[in-house]
């Protein structure tokens, strides 16, 4: 047996070097030097070896695929492929070809070379967690530092640049990997003069436009590899998707990724320049621009008075803030070098999609999904005219990023601005030393970015000629309300969510307030202690997170923190916030039961289906309206243990198809990932839309972006394409799906007094007709 068990030691050892021989030493050198030590040198205290092998196992993946793209040909096909892409032949293409037709046209030309979609096969798990532990052991016992070299002493010093140690966390041994300080200093150093910051290619936008989309693993990057879905490896088998990208049923998600792709977008350099000025002096945390460290953690100072016990509290408070500014601040530190870098050159954005259809950009650096400073930063790489509504469409658009009068007429915002006109000029000519009324807005660098554009305009000698870059956007008035108001049919939802033409827009927050603060009131009338002390703290700001949460599956529990969270913004005694947030939470949602009955039928319906699937052993899955098969990836949790050279590496899965379903994922999940599915598809109706007519369109989930010149047309094509969307019979499709396909299957456990899987009768519709969207001015405003 001890024979046997060093024979299979050694077919493993063996196994491995064959692995490393792919590899050149200076290959694996490179890597190691380029991507772990700056993750070792960045942790004094150390780094967990179990997230270093797989982190490393996947860079010895991605780096082995790109040599055997390199030995197939894969690199010569795709080179000549994007030369003939980029050139205007008009041999090569016809007005009515789409990138991902063009680029398939050319692949056919090129008969002789190999397939562009050759992949080697794929490293499993084990495989690249065992080859990563046998390197960094082999690191481990070969680099070594002779720290004489840097005192006065004549004698050798030799020491293990790298030390493997164990830290105990509770009841578990951590493997914890640490470089010699020595190193960490050298290494800063050799940081200090170099004066960059290096990014993996796939971590940044692209210089030219991205590679179509044509099949589930070709698209985005020219040479690395991009998944059309993002899958964590093993998370649920992919022959759906397969057979239907084969059948062609994907073609026109691929054209709408492809068209979100070829956005092309700039920087913009005034904000950017602003931006760095403040960053390298005292940073300004209103704005989102995170200054020196030390200077802000100085109120955390220990003051004479202070206790044993406060003095510790305050200590765990302060290394707190510490952690989380300096990751905040390193965050700004690569979103503005990046900016920087990208200073005077178009740059273009990938994207790919999650497993429910909602479409990322895969970099995410430099990409309008982001904060209020991200977006601030960009510009669409092509300029258009005003036009004769453009104006008042930067002005409303203003309005609705400064957040006072959002919910205001389209006149009264545009009113507004022109009554603000002295602050938007001086906003726009002295940023920093003028009244900065621009500060005050919700979304400031963005209310700054329009200031400008609106001042720039009105000096113009014409207005309408005025050639802008910024995007202007227009926003969906609480989604996924909205979707479930248009498939319940909901007449009064439909109304508090702005699917109903109206002089003003509704305002779903407000109402719910409302609905709450005269529950309050009667209770208080009543003799309740607890409202009469909430007399005045019921506001739209209070329950406005919940209320436009409860749609994706907030829960009672996540409810109440968010509100607690709002309450204690305002003040609420310690005291009494816990049973106030209780209070408060209860009557949110039986107030939003009362405006969206049907919304309610609906999610429970879909709950108790998803409930009836899990059981069955199955997960849930439907296919999108634009044909995407979507499957829920939610499995029991279980822990893989690998065996490698320098330690036993834990692996945790929560996503492993072989599992049984997790049941209250499974439930929890499919209701807003359902809603999710279908906002993904009225986002990529509308872009198609747009693509027709040669419009510059990009999208933040639920918030379209196009030229202030286009937002006439923007608005018609996203109405429409609403329409058309709920037009189709979304729910009877999914009904009839589960019918086909889990009907009759035995259940783990009996629900109902029933064994076998079956589905409840769907909700009785109302009577809203969901073509009142076309006349409704606020429903995307």
């Amino acid at each position: 047996n001890a024979s046997n068990t060093k024979g299979r030691k050694s077919f493993a050892n063996d196994r491995l070097v064959t692995f490393t021989k792919i590899f050149t030493a200076e290959e694996l050198a490179d890597i190691i030097f380029d991507d772990i030590f700056p993750l070792l040198c960045a942790q004094p205290n150390g780094m967990d070896v179990s997230f270093l092998c797989r982190h490393l196992g996947r860079l010895l993946f991605e780096r082995f695929c790109s040599k055997y793209k390199q030995k197939t040909g894969v690199v010569e096909k795709v080179e000549k492929i994007a030369q003939l892409y980029c050139t205007n032949d008009e041999s090569l293409s016809v007005n009515s070809e789409c990138p991902r037709q063009k680029w398939e046209k050319i692949s056919d030309s090129l008969p002789y070379l190999s397939s562009e979609e050759l992949l080697p096969t794929y490293w499993p798990s084990k495989l690249r967690t065992t080859l990563a532990g046998y390197l960094l052991n082999i690191l481990k016992n070969v680099a070594k530092v002779d720290t004489s070299l840097f005192t006065r002493t004549k004698e050798t010093s030799i020491e293990s640049c790298v030390v493997h140690s164990h830290n105990q966390d509770g009841y578990k041994l951590i493997g914890i990997m640490k470089v010699h300080p020595l190193i960490s200093r050298l290494w800063h150093s050799y940081l200090n003069q170099l004066g960059e910051i290096s990014f993996e290619v796939n971590k940044l936008p692209m210089v030219m436009p991205p590679r179509p989309w044509v099949s589930l693993t070709s698209g985005a990057y020219l040479l690395l590899h991009s998944d059309f879905v993002r899958t964590v490896s093993g998370q649920y088998k992919l022959h759906e998707l397969s057979k239907a990208s084969k059948e062609g049923q994907l073609s026109r998600i691929f054209d709408s990724l492809n068209y979100l792709g070829n956005c092309g977008w700039k920087v913009n350099t005034k904000i950017l320049d602003i931006m760095l000025e403040m960053f390298n002096n005292k940073g300004d945390m209103k704005l989102d621009i995170i200054g020196p460290i030390e200077t802000m953690m100085q109120q955390y100072d220990y003051k004479e008075d202070m206790t044993a016990i406060d003095k510790k509290t305050n200590k765990r408070l302060k290394k707190k803030l510490h952690h989380e500014l300096f990751a905040l601040r390193m965050d700004l530190l690569y979103k503005l070098s990046i900016s920087n870098h990208y200073r005077d050159k178009i740059f273009w954005i990938p994207n790919n999609l999650d497993f429910r259809g909602r479409a990322y950009p895969i970099a995410p650096h430099c990409s309008h999904i982001g904060s209020d400073a991200a977006r601030g930063l960009l510009l669409f790489a092509k300029g258009k005219k005003l036009g004769e509504n453009g104006l008042n469409w930067i002005k409303v658009h203003l309005v609705n990023v400064h957040g006072h009068l959002k919910k205001s007429s389209l006149k009264e915002r545009i009113e507004y601005a022109d009554n603000h006109l002295e602050e938007i000029m001086d906003s726009a000519d002295k940023p920093l030393t003028g009244k900065q009324w621009w500060r005050e807005g919700t979304d400031p660098w963005q209310t700054l970015v329009a200031c400008i554009e609106i001042t720039n305009a009105l000096r113009s000698p014409d207005p309408s000629s005025y050639v802008t870059y910024a995007p202007v956007h227009m926003d969906g008035s609480c989604n996924g309300l909205q979707h479930y108001a248009s498939l319940g049919q909901d007449s009064y939802g439909a109304r508090q969510v702005n699917l109903t033409p109206a002089d003003k827009p509704q305002d779903v927050y407000s109402e719910v307030a409302l609905l709450v603060e005269k529950a309050r009131q009667r209770d208080a009338s009543k003799g309740d202690t607890l409202a009469k002390e909430l007399d005045g703290k019921i506001t739209r700001k209070v329950v406005k997170q919940t209320v436009m949460t409860v749609v994706y599956g907030v829960t009672f529990v996540g409810g109440r923190l968010q509100i607690e969270k709002q309450l204690k913004e305002m003040g609420v005694s310690n005291d009494i916030i816990f049973k106030a947030s209780v209070y408060i939470v209860k009557e949110v949602f039986k107030s939003l039961q009362e405006m969206f009955t049907s919304a309610r039928q609906i999610q429970d319906w879909l709950t108790n289906s998803a409930s009836q699937i899990a059981l069955a052993g199955h997960c849930v899955d439907w296919v999108t309206p634009m044909g995407l098969p979507v499957v829920q990836p939610y499995h029991k949790e279980t822990t893989e243990r690998f065996r490698t050279k320098i330690q036993t590496v834990c692996s945790s899965h929560k996503f492993d198809y072989t599992q049984i379903p997790h049941l209250t994922k499974q439930k929890g999940g499919f209701p807003p990932n359902f809603v999710h599915s279908l906002d993904s598809t009225h986002m990529m109706m509308t872009s198609l839309r747009c693509e027709q007519e040669k419009m510059t369109f990009a999208s933040v989930h639920d918030s379209f972006w196009t030229h202030a010149c286009d937002i006439d047309k923007l608005n018609e094509f996203c109405r429409q394409e609403f329409v058309h969307l709920h037009e189709l019979p979304i729910l009877e499709d999914l009904k009839n799906h589960f019918d086909r396909k889990f009907s009759g299957l035995p259940l783990r456990k009996a629900v109902h007094g029933s064994s076998v899987a079956s589905f409840n009768p769907l909700p009785k519709p109302g009577t809203f007709d969901v073509r009142q969207v076309l006349n409704s001015t606020y429903f995307f405003s």
